[in-house]
């Protein structure tokens, strides 16, 4: 991989939370289609455990999934999802969600 700089890891693109009442990395990843949230891994953000009803915020940017996600980023970006490679890379990666629906 060229160039990756999650913008989430360095905080220059702040979380977003979706009106589905989850908190997802950055609005980027709000795909809001099920077969791209699966392909993506951003379902496993959506689990009933991390809803926010229930959830903390503190909880849930603790838990498995983020640390996972996190860990892959910074240590691991070739398996990142193609969302953070094409808005935090570069244009190599421009093979994203729109292409499988």
């Amino acid at each position: 991989m060229k160039t990756f700089k999650p913008k989430c890891i360095a905080e220059t693109k702040p979380l977003s939370f979706t009106s589905y009442g989850y908190l997802l990395p950055c609005c980027w990843c709000d795909k809001r289609n099920d077969k791209v949230n699966k392909k993506e891994g951003w379902d496993k953000f959506m689990t009933p455990d991390l809803h926010l009803e229930t959830a903390k915020v503190n909880d849930v940017l603790k838990s498995d999934v983020w640390m996972n996600f996190r860990n892959t980023l910074i240590n691991d970006p070739e398996n990142a999802p193609n969302t953070c490679k094409r808005y935090c890379g570069n244009s190599e990666y421009e093979e994203i969600s729109s292409k499988i629906i």
